[in-house]
């Protein structure tokens, strides 16, 4: 049961949902993209046209590029709005040139369009034709918001080009709100934390070198094979082999956050010494991927055909979010939530003073709990111009850093608790005709009381032209299927606090381009849980998600897109009064400082219904010199608050925009939301204004600043009590390339 009234299921599901977000499967791009920098891309995310996992993925391409003389066939198709035909096309005419050194040539030779160039432009790297020892890129971000108080977050990232084909990448950054060292009070027999503090931080750093057929990362790094169903932690739709990761996020930006984060712990303690109202700038945000070393090795002649090695070893610090541990003490399987002997340890301030009355953190993340030892790799044998056999397999073990401590991870957790676990899978991908044929089986290993591992399978099918193209995917994992770095296809429903468990399903995607003037595109998803999940009784839960989506770009001056949401989290059920999302409606402390109970989500599964139909209309009479985007989205879901009807959400957008001169970008943009049409107090009624200018030069300087105004309506307790509101927020971005 929840402990404290004042807290909610909701904010509870709200966390679980952020901790799943950072490991969802790799995107599938909802909409044809044509952003012009890393901000369009979060834009497009604030108004639900992409999902986070495509967000994620666009963002670091974005960062990283595609170079499209080296890039193979499945790092161009990574790139938005290409089919495998195109790829295919791209590839050929590279191999009769030699080199691409224009990508207009592309246009020119009618492989692709112009309309679809400029739609890849901003992830494209071109390479100087002039010879040059250094070049590089250097990015400096900060925010600021009014009454925060705190010096702001910044974050630096840079680039570097070397002789000998070195490149070298790090992320230095600040953070004001993280935790700092975690360590074990026997007194209390709980955790004790570091308060947060303003302190410097380098999440990412690399040196790699790549040649033709040979490569080597030290240092922060993605990894990922086959169907992502054995080993795979990066965002791309086909990867293939090791990837340096210098990805800082600003997701977070795009709301405040509550500064104070602590309860009453000790009698007489003091939470927090600021309002416990008041909001604040987040810090930048990354994800913890891979740290150590990875090594390519391809086109190794074998009698058999061309052999490609990959091999990795990572030491990597992992931060866990607290209500996802344990303490093996005092519980022996995480499942039994009947006297509280398993619920997650608190987690006290460490005062300077260990005999003073310590306050507890709530809703935090611990940095730096965990050291996971892995290690693994991949050969992948080309017998032949189109068929491809592979065998990956990876080896995983979390050191506890926690000395004292006997903790261990939760069972809704995204890694496996009881020790190491790991995974080894073979996978097959060929091409007949039109067709793509690509396969993955894999077994899991771990060491969870009475599960050993499990099966997971995932076939793909994909037919493509230049025009079109239609993907059907079909997956099975077992329950038994506790494999944390399986990143393929699969429901965004968790179980044991993975996506790619207990689940079996098929996608069917299509996208055509039907004329130079209409483009459309879809999809529907169709999964049932093949055991019961944590509820009894849930085996044969069916799962919905359709998706439907029609652009019309058949006049210069004006575009016009128009597209549809439906989802069903249970087929079988069909009447109003369930519950379709979890959503943080309103969270405040009790006097004992109650926080939530993670294991009654245990008890609560959403079932309930959304649909959404939402357009945009963008005219552009003078040549992108002045631009107007109108957007409305129209929402009707589930929610236990409405017992006889759907509850209804809208949005609605405006956006003027200008490129009248080279040098300058103006765009300003307006938002009005009302989530639960009929009630002001219960969910968000407001509205965000923002102003953006870009000042470019010729020498490759790019100076942006951003005025955003956000004014909450609504009358609920925690929007009327709120500090800032209206809230004021600016943001700094300074870009170079050298």
């Amino acid at each position: 049961m929840l402990r404290g009234a004042a807290w909610t299921l909701r904010i509870t599901a709200f966390a679980l949902t952020l901790v799943a977000g950072a490991f969802a499967s790799a995107a599938e791009y909802e909409i044809e993209i044509e952003v012009d920098d890393e901000q369009d891309l979060y834009d497009l995310y604030a108004q639900r046209q992409i999902s986070d996992a495509t967000l994620e993925a666009l963002v670091e391409l974005i960062n990283e590029g595609v170079d499209l003389n080296r890039a193979s066939r499945r790092d161009l198709y990574v790139l938005p709005n290409l089919t495998l035909a195109q790829v295919d096309a791209i590839l050929l005419y590279r191999k009769q040139v030699g080199s691409i050194g224009d990508p207009a040539e592309l246009v020119q030779m009618q492989v692709i369009t112009g309309e679809e160039l400029r739609q890849l432009t901003a992830f494209l790297v071109v390479e100087p034709r002039a010879v040059r020892i250094f070049s590089g890129t250097a990015k400096v971000r900060s925010a600021y918001s009014a009454e925060d108080g705190n010096p702001p977050p910044a974050a630096l990232q840079a680039t570097l080009k070397l002789p000998y084909d070195v490149s070298a990448a790090a992320a230095l950054l600040t953070t004001r709100l993280q935790l700092g060292t975690v360590s074990y009070d026997p007194n209390r027999e709980a955790l004790a934390a570091v308060p947060p503090s303003y302190a410097p931080q380098l999440p990412k750093w690399h040196l790699r070198w790549k040649t033709p057929g040979r490569s080597a990362v030290l240092g922060h790094f993605e990894a990922g094979f086959g169907q992502r169903l054995t080993l795979d932690n990066t965002t791309r739709t086909e990867p293939n082999g090791f990837y340096p990761d210098n990805v800082v996020f600003m997701r977070n930006f795009e709301d405040l956050i509550r500064l104070c984060r602590m309860s009453v712990g000790d009698p007489g303690s003091i939470a927090c010494t600021v309002e416990r109202i008041r909001y604040g700038t987040p810090d930048f945000d990354w994800n913890e991927r891979f740290r150590g070393m990875a090594f390519t090795v391809e086109d190794l002649e074998t009698g058999a055909g061309r052999l490609a090695l990959h091999g990795f070893g990572s030491y990597q610090s992992r931060s866990v979010y607290q209500y996802q541990l344990f303490n093996r003490r005092l519980c022996a399987d995480p499942h039994d939530d009947g006297d509280g002997d398993c619920d997650a340890p608190k987690v006290f301030s460490k005062l300077s003073d260990p005999f003073a009355p310590a306050p507890r953190f709530s809703f935090s993340t611990l940095p730096g709990l965990f050291d996971e030892l892995a290690g693994g790799g991949n050969a992948t044998l080309a017998a032949g111009p189109t068929l491809r056999v592979g065998m990956t397999g990876y080896y995983a073990a979390p050191l506890w850093r926690v000395e004292g401590a006997s903790i261990d991870f939760q069972e809704w957790a995204r890694w496996p608790y009881g020790g190491p676990f790991g995974a080894l899978g073979a996978d097959a991908q060929t091409r007949v005709g039109p067709l793509d044929l690509a396969m993955e089986v894999t077994r899991s290993f771990d060491s969870l009381p009475g599960g050993g591992g499990g099966l997971g399978v995932i076939e793909r099918t994909t037919m493509s032209s230049k025009r079109r193209e239609l993907e059907l995917s079909l997956r099975y994992y077992d329950r038994k299927f506790a494999n944390p770095y399986a990143g393929s296809i699969s429901g965004p429903d968790l179980y044991d606090g993975l996506r790619a468990r207990n689940e079996a399903g098929a996608r069917l995607s299509y996208r055509d381009r039907l004329t130079e003037d209409w483009r459309v595109r879809g999809s529907a998803d169709l999964w049932v849980l093949p055991f019961d999940g944590e509820l009894a009784g849930t085996a044969g839960r069916t799962n919905l998600y359709t998706s439907a989506r029609v652009d019309f770009v058949g006049l210069k001056s004006l575009k016009a897109s128009a597209w549809a949401d439906y989802r069903d989290k249970d087929l079988k059920k069909s009447a109003r009064g369930e519950c379709y999302e979890y959503e943080v409606v309103e969270y405040q402390f009790d006097s004992l400082g109650g926080g939530p109970d993670p294991e009654a989500l245990d008890q609560f599964t959403c079932s309930g219904e959304l649909a959404r139909l939402a357009g945009k209309v963008v005219v552009d009479p003078f040549d992108q010199k002045l631009t107007l985007a109108v957007h409305y989205a129209h929402t009707l879901l589930d929610d236990a608050k409405y017992q006889d009807r759907y509850r209804q959400d809208s949005a609605g957008w405006v956006e003027v925009g200008s490129k009248a001169q080279s040098w300058l970008r103006l765009r300003a943009r307006a938002r009005y939301l009302d989530e639960a049409n009929d009630k002001d107090d219960y969910l968000e009624r407001s509205v965000w204004a923002f102003l953006d200018v870009s000042v470019i030069s010729p020498k490759a300087l790019t100076v942006r600043g951003r005025y955003d105004l956000y004014v909450w309506l609504d009358q609920r307790d925690s929007s009327k009590e709120r500090k800032p509101n209206p809230e004021q927020r600016f943001r700094l971005e300074v870009s170079a390339k050298f």
